[in-house]
C-alpha cells in the first residue's frame, strides 16, 4: 500500500495545495479534484499499483458512466484511462483505454521539479485537460449500450414462439435480485449459485422471497416451476457470470449497484421495445438530457417548494424523469430522509401515465431501485426476513395505464411540474397496427386528433395527426397557474408550414420561457446509430428526427409582453465528449413571444442565423416581383411496364452539371418515357428555357444553389427541380441574368435560412423543396444595363469553368451586383458574407478557431464603430490573448494619440482562465456550458472575454459589441 506521504508528495508536485489535498483525499488511494462548485466535474487520481487494480477501478467507473477518464497512478508511471471504453481484464492498458502515459509515479525520485502538463492542476483549471480528453478520447462501448446488446443476445437465445412475455419477466426479476445482491442484501454469488444449480424451484423460491417486500415488479405474474426450463437457467448463469456476447470467462463486467438507475431503466425499456419483426429502431432519452431538462424545470425561480411538489410524466416510459425528480425532491430537504419519508414521496408526489403496462412495471422497478439506493442493506434484509411489505404499490394509483391523448386520467388534478418526452410522429394508420389493442388505440387517437382542425375541441389546432403536438395541448388539463412544463419534441413541429396554426395556438396558450433548438445536437441525442449486431442483424439505437426542448408555463391572464429565450447551440467537441449543451452569446436570443407568433420565419431563421439575419431576410422577402414555378422530376418505380413503343428521351442526373452550366442533351443517356411510372409529370416541365437545380445540396456546393440553364428537351427524376419564372402572366424569355441571381450568395443564404429541412438537422434531411422554392423573393431586373452585366458575368464564368479555371473575381463581382439589385447596405451585405465565412471558409477545425490576425481585424472594426464617441486626440489601444482550449480576450484602454501602442499579445491570460473556470463550474452541474460574453471593467481597461471560436470575433460582431459599449456610455452620461 502506498504511503499517504508519497501520494501527497506526488499531488504536491502537480501543484495541488495542502488545503486542496485535504479536501479531496478521500482515502489513501484516491484523490478527487473538483473543478465545479457542484462537485460533479472532477478529475480522479487513483493509486493502482497493479494492472489488475487499473482494470478493477476502470470497471467500477465504467459502470457508473459518469467520468470520462481517470488518472491511474502506479509506483513509476501515471496513465490517463479512457473510462468510456469497455474495460479489458486481459489488456487493461491497451491503446483505446490508455490515452497517455507519463513516466512519473508516487515513488519516482527526481521528478518533483517536472510537471506533467495534461494532469497538472493548472492545466485542469484552464480546461486544457478537458480539451485533451475531447480530442483524444475515442467513443467506446458505454455500459448502457453494452448491457443492452448482451440482454438482446440473451433474449434471442431464450425466446421461442410463445414464451416472450415469460422471458422478459424472468430476466427483469433476475436483474432485480442481482441488484439486491450487489447492494449486499444477499450474499455474494447468491443468484449465480441458484442459476447454476439448474433447479427451477430454488429460483421460484428466491422470487417468492422478494415478493415479501411487495411492490409491482413481482405482483402481476407468477411462474410455475415447469415454466422455467433448465436451458433458461444455463443461459442466465452464463449471462450473470461472463461477458455473455464475447464468451470471455472473466469477471462479470456489470456492477448493478454502481450502474446509475436511469441507465438500468433505459436499457430495460429499450430491451422490451426491441422487436426484430417490427424492424423499428429503439431509443430512450439520454441521461444528460434528462438532467438538463430537470435543471431547466427546477430553476429556483418559482415559489413552489420542491419538497412539496407534485410531478407528472404523461409518457413515462422507463421512469427516467420521475427517478430524477425523486432525487431532486429528496435533496431539497437538505438532510437525509427516513425510509418512510421517501416512500411517501413515491406515493403522493410522483405520477406517470403510459399506454404500455410493461412501461409502468419498468417505472415502478426504477423507482424501487431509487428508494432502496441509499438504504442500509441490513434494514432491507430484516424487512425481507420478517415479510414486511416495504415497497409501495404504485401501478393503479400514481402510475396509470392509459392513453394520455384520449383517456380521462388524473381528472381534476393539477401538478406543479410536468416533464415528458411524448411520442414523436403522427398517429399510425390502422394497417400498421400489430394487434387489436393497438388498432383500438389508433382509432381513438385518429378520431380525437383528426387533421387540419377537424378533431375534438382541444385538438382543433393539431396538424398531421401529430402526437407530440397533441401532448403539448393536453398538458393544459393538468396545469395550474404556476405549473412549469418541460418537454422534448421533434423540432419539425416548429418548422413545418402545416403546423403554423398549432404554433400560433401554443403561443396563445402558454408563456414560452425557453426554447432550445437542438437540431445540431442530434449526433449525441437521438440520432440512429448501429451499436452492434445480434445474430448478424444490426441493432439500431436512436430515432431519426432532431429535437427541441420547450419550457412552458400557463399564459397569465392579461399578460404583458412576454420574452422568450431562444437558444440554438452548435455541437462542439467539448459538448460531444462531455455531454453538455454548449453555446455562446451568438447562439442565444431574447425575442418577444408576440414576434414569434406574428413573424413565423423566426422559427426557421434562428436555427442558424440571428436577429440581424432576420432583418436582412425580412427586407429581401418584401422584394418579390416574379412568380416562381418549381416542379420536381418524375419518380420511377421497380418493374415499370411498357405502355407501347419506346419513347427515348435524354435524361440528366445532378452529377451531369455544375453551377452556371448549360445542360445539353448531347452525350446524355436516354430513358424510355413511355413506361408506367410511380409519379409521372406533365412533359412541358422538361421543355423550353428553364433553370434546373439538384434537390439535395452537397457540401461541395458551399451553401449555394447549383443552378444550370437548359434549352433542350431533357427529362430528369425527382432528384432535380425545374424552375420557370413568370412576370405577371407571361414567362420571362431571358434566363441568363436570373441564373446569376439563383447562383448568388444572396439566394443561397436566404434559402438556407428559410428552408424547413436544409440545415435543420442531420445532413440526410437536407433537401430543397418545391414549396419553399416557390416562396423565393425573386426581384425583376428592370435595368437593361444590370441585365447585360449579369449575363456577361455568367458567360465569363461558364467559359472559365469549362477551361478548368476558378472565376473567383467574376463571382465576387456578380454577388456585389446582386446585393446592389436588392438594395442591401454595407452592414446587411456583411451579414451574408459572414455567413459564408463561418460556414464555408472557416467551418472546420482548426480554421473555426480565432487567430491573432482575426482579433486585429475585429479590433480595427470595433475602433471604426466606436470612433463616434471618442474625444479628439483620444484613441483606443488593445492587447489580446487566445487560449488554445477555451476562450479569447481583448483588453482595451483609452490613451492619447501620442501614447498609442500597437495591437499586441498581452500578459493577461490568467483572466481567461478565471472566467472560463467559472463557466466550467456549472457545466457539469447544469449540463450547460454557456460561453457568454463577459466584460470586466477597471479604472483604465475594458476586458472583453468570449469563446475562442471565430464566429464570436467577426468584423460584424465588432460592430455589435461597439454599439453595445456606446449605449452603455450614453446611459452612463444620462
Amino acid at each position: 500500500m502506498v504511503q499517504n506521504t508519497d501520494f501527497r508528495r506526488y499531488l504536491t508536485s502537480l501543484s495541488y495545495s495542502e488545503e486542496e489535498i485535504a479536501a479531496g483525499l478521500l482515502d489513501e488511494t484516491t484523490f478527487s479534484y473538483t473543478v465545479d462548485t457542484e462537485g460533479r466535474l472532477t478529475v480522479k487520481y487513483i493509486f493502482t499499483p497493479t494492472a489488475n487494480d487499473i482494470y478493477l477501478e476502470h470497471r467500477s467507473l465504467w459502470n457508473m458512466n459518469r467520468d470520462n477518464v481517470f488518472i491511474a497512478v502506479t509506483d513509476q508511471q501515471s496513465h490517463i484511462i479512457n473510462v468510456k471504453e469497455k474495460p479489458d481484464a486481459a489488456r487493461p492498458l491497451k491503446n483505446a483505454i490508455c490515452l497517455r502515459t507519463f513516466e512519473y509515479g508516487v515513488n519516482s525520485l527526481g521528478f518533483e521539479e517536472i510537471v506533467p502538463s495534461e494532469i497538472s492542476k493548472q492545466y485542469i483549471d484552464s480546461a486544457f485537460f478537458f480539451d485533451f480528453v475531447a480530442k483524444n478520447q475515442r467513443k467506446g462501448q458505454e455500459v448502457d449500450k453494452d448491457l443492452l446488446l448482451n440482454l438482446l443476445q440473451l433474449k434471442s437465445d431464450l425466446i421461442s414462439d410463445s414464451n416472450e412475455e415469460m422471458i422478459h419477466l424472468l430476466i427483469l426479476r433476475c436483474i432485480f435480485i442481482k441488484y439486491l445482491e450487489d447492494r449486499g442484501i444477499f450474499e455474494t454469488d447468491y443468484l449465480i449459485n441458484i442459476l447454476k444449480s439448474l433447479d427451477a424451484k430454488q429460483l421460484v423460491a428466491a422470487f417468492n422471497e422478494i415478493k415479501k417486500i411487495n411492490g409491482d415488479v413481482f405482483k402481476y405474474d407468477s411462474f410455475k416451476v415447469t415454466d422455467i426450463k433448465q436451458e433458461y437457467l444455463k443461459q442466465l448463469a452464463l449471462f450473470f457470470e461472463t461477458d455473455y456476447r464475447s464468451g470471455q470467462h472473466f469477471l462479470f463486467p456489470y456492477q448493478f449497484d454502481r450502474i446509475p438507475i436511469q441507465l438500468i431503466s433505459h436499457v430495460y425499456e429499450a430491451f422490451l421495445k426491441d422487436n426484430s419483426k417490427k424492424r423499428k429502431g429503439i431509443y430512450y432519452t439520454p441521461s444528460f438530457l434528462v438532467d438538463f431538462m430537470l435543471n431547466q424545470l427546477f430553476n429556483g425561480e418559482d415559489n413552489i417548494p420542491l419538497a412539496d411538489a407534485r410531478c407528472l410524466d404523461a409518457a413515462v416510459g422507463s421512469g427516467a424523469f420521475l427517478v430524477e425528480c425523486f432525487k431532486r425532491i429528496q435533496a431539497s430537504f437538505g438532510r437525509p430522509l427516513s425510509f418512510d419519508e421517501k416512500k411517501k414521496i413515491l406515493e403522493t408526489q410522483l405520477f406517470g401515465i403510459d399506454i404500455d403496462q410493461k412501461a409502468l412495471q419498468i417505472t415502478a422497478f426504477s423507482l424501487y431501485l431509487a428508494l432502496l439506493e441509499t438504504e442500509d442493506p441490513n434494514f432491507i434484509k430484516n424487512e425481507i426476513i420478517h415479510a414486511h411489505p416495504i415497497l409501495p404499490s404504485l401501478i393503479g394509483s400514481t402510475l396509470m395505464s392509459a392513453n394520455a391523448i384520449t383517456d380521462e386520467v388524473f381528472k381534476g388534478q393539477t401538478f406543479d411540474y410536468i416533464i415528458s418526452n411524448p411520442p414523436w410522429g403522427s398517429v399510425p394508420k390502422v394497417e400498421d397496427a400489430q394487434d387489436e389493442q393497438e388498432i383500438n388505440n389508433i382509432l381513438k387517437e385518429r378520431k380525437a386528433i383528426a387533421n387540419k382542425g377537424k378533431g375534438d375541441g382541444i385538438y382543433a389546432h393539431v396538424a398531421d395527426f401529430e402526437r407530440s403536438q397533441a401532448f403539448l395541448v393536453r398538458f393544459q388539463e393538468w396545469a395550474g397557474a404556476s405549473t412549469r412544463i418541460a418537454a422534448v419534441v421533434k423540432n419539425s413541429i416548429f418548422l413545418n408550414d402545416n403546423a403554423r396554426d398549432f404554433r400560433s395556438y401554443l403561443l396563445d396558450t402558454y408563456a414560452l420561457e425557453k426554447f432550445f433548438e437542438l437540431s445540431h445536437y442530434n449526433k449525441i441525442l437521438f440520432k440512429k446509430k448501429n451499436i452492434g449486431e445480434i445474430k448478424g442483424q444490426a441493432v439500431e439505437l436512436g430515432a431519426s428526427e432532431p429535437c427541441a426542448v420547450v419550457i412552458l408555463k400557463q399564459l397569465p391572464a392579461n399578460a404583458s409582453e412576454i420574452s422568450t429565450t431562444y437558444i440554438s447551440p452548435k455541437l462542439s467537441i467539448f459538448a460531444e465528449n462531455f455531454s453538455v449543451i454548449h453555446f455562446t452569446a451568438r447562439d442565444c436570443f431574447q425575442i418577444a413571444q408576440s414576434n414569434l407568433k406574428n413573424q413565423d420565419a423566426y422559427w426557421k431563421i434562428l436555427v442558424n442565423g440571428d436577429l440581424d439575419t432576420f432583418k436582412v431576410i425580412e427586407k429581401l422577402s418584401l422584394q418579390c416581383d416574379l412568380t416562381v414555378e418549381a416542379r420536381a422530376g418524375f419518380q420511377p418505380k421497380a418493374n415499370m411496364l411498357s405502355l407501347g413503343e419506346p419513347d427515348w428521351k435524354p435524361i440528366a442526373e445532378p452529377t451531369d452539371f455544375k453551377q452556371f452550366d448549360v445542360l445539353k442533351a448531347d452525350n446524355l443517356p436516354v430513358f424510355n418515357w413511355n413506361q408506367g411510372l410511380h409519379r409521372r409529370r406533365e412533359f412541358d416541365i422538361f421543355q423550353g428555357i428553364r433553370l434546373v437545380i439538384p434537390v439535395r445540396p452537397l457540401k461541395s456546393d458551399k451553401f449555394l444553389f447549383r443552378g444550370a440553364i437548359a434549352y433542350d428537351d431533357i427529362i430528369y427524376k425527382h432528384n432535380m427541380i425545374t424552375i420557370k419564372l413568370k412576370d405577371g402572366k407571361d414567362y420571362i424569355s431571358d434566363y441568363l441574368p436570373y441564373l446569376a441571381i439563383i447562383n448568388s450568395k444572396l439566394i443561397g443564404f436566404l434559402f438556407y435560412q428559410l428552408s424547413i429541412q436544409w440545415g435543420k438537422g442531420e445532413g440526410k434531411r437536407d433537401s430543397i423543396r418545391n414549396v419553399d422554392l416557390e416562396k423565393l423573393p425573386l426581384k425583376r431586373i428592370s435595368d437593361p444595363t444590370l441585365a447585360k452585366q449579369l449575363s456577361n458575368l455568367v458567360s465569363k464564368i461558364q467559359i472559365a469553368i469549362r477551361g478548368g479555371q476558378n472565376p473567383i473575381i467574376e463571382i465576387d463581382e456578380l454577388d456585389e451586383l446582386v446585393f446592389e439589385h436588392y438594395g442591401l447596405l454595407d452592414y446587411e451585405r456583411q451579414v451574408i458574407k459572414e455567413f459564408y465565412q463561418m460556414n464555408v471558409d472557416r467551418a472546420d477545425a482548426p480554421l473555426n478557431k480565432v487567430t491573432a490576425s482575426d482579433l486585429n481585424v475585429y479590433f480595427n472594426a470595433f475602433v471604426k464603430a466606436f470612433q463616434l464617441v471618442l474625444a479628439e486626440g483620444t484613441v483606443l489601444s488593445a492587447t489580446y490573448n487566445i487560449s488554445g482550449n477555451m476562450g479569447a480576450l481583448i483588453c482595451m484602454r483609452l490613451s492619447q494619440q501620442n501614447e498609442a501602442e500597437p495591437f499586441r499579445q498581452g500578459e493577461d491570460k490568467h483572466i481567461i482562465n478565471f472566467v472560463k473556470s467559472g463557466q466550467l463550474n456549472k457545466a457539469e452541474a447544469l449540463k450547460i456550458l454557456e460561453e457568454e460574453k463577459v466584460k470586466i471593467y477597471d479604472k483604465e481597461h475594458i476586458y472583453l472575454i468570449k469563446s475562442n471560436q471565430f464566429k464570436d470575433w467577426t468584423p460584424r460582431q465588432a460592430v455589435v459589441d461597439a454599439r453595445e459599449e456606446i449605449q452603455q456610455y450614453i446611459k452612463h452620461l444620462a
